[in-house]
């Protein structure tokens, strides 16, 4: 149904956990490290989607052309 107002949302999360380790021998050297991510993207939207457009009133240029006034 055109013109039709409904409510569309949607929610993204996002978890990331990384874990770094390095060894040594010898002279070399030993590297530890971890990295912890949580990402949330929320949308809403209220009005006309999915389709569903809503535009203005729009006098015609060419009929005032015609008759002024």
């Amino acid at each position: 149904m055109a013109g039709m107002r409904r409510v569309s949302s949607d929610t993204l999360d996002r978890y990331e956990l990384q874990n770094y380790t390095s060894m040594s021998h010898g002279k070399h050297f030993l590297k530890f490290g971890a990295r912890l991510r949580v990402t949330r993207d929320s949308n809403e939207s209220r009005y006309g989607y999915n389709g569903s457009f809503n535009f203005g009133l729009r006098q015609n240029p060419i009929a005032r052309e015609q008759h002024p006034g």
